[in-house]
């Protein structure tokens, strides 16, 4: 079964709003910790990375045309996001910064699709 146009409208503001909640969600651990770390560019890709790996999956294996269950797995992706940003500050300057960002941003990515996975109701195994 293909998407229509509206399912993948609505697949691309799910993932817009994924962005500004986690940034929300992050933003408390990003000011208090702009001290401890030097968050660069390369930290961007913790956001776009891992709702990129949901968007692909999702487009992948359609679903029901009404089904919106999935429609919080990115909000799970920004919880996520603001727990490897808090991370990121814990761990603050003892390991290499880039190494940091980078395993985040990996570790980020298999939780992505993790979540995506996990609902048995929605998404069957490819």
């Amino acid at each position: 079964m293909a998407y229509d146009d509206k399912w993948v409208g609505l697949l691309a503001i799910l993932c817009g709003v994924h962005i500004v909640v986690a940034l929300v969600l992050a933003s408390p651990f990003l000011f208090f910790g702009r001290k401890r770390v030097k968050w660069k560019l390369v930290d961007c890709l913790g956001l776009v990375c891992p709702i990129g790996f949901w968007f692909v999956l999702t487009l992948l294996k359609p679903v029901a045309k009404n089904d919106l269950d999935s429609i919080f797995e990115p909000f799970m992706i920004s919880v996520a996001v603001a727990m490897a940003a808090l991370a990121r500050v814990v761990v603050g300057r003892k390991v290499p910064e880039n190494t940091v960002s980078i395993f985040l941003t990996g570790l980020l990515c298999v939780a992505a699709v993790i979540i995506y996975f996990c609902d048995p109701t929605t998404h069957d195994s490819m």
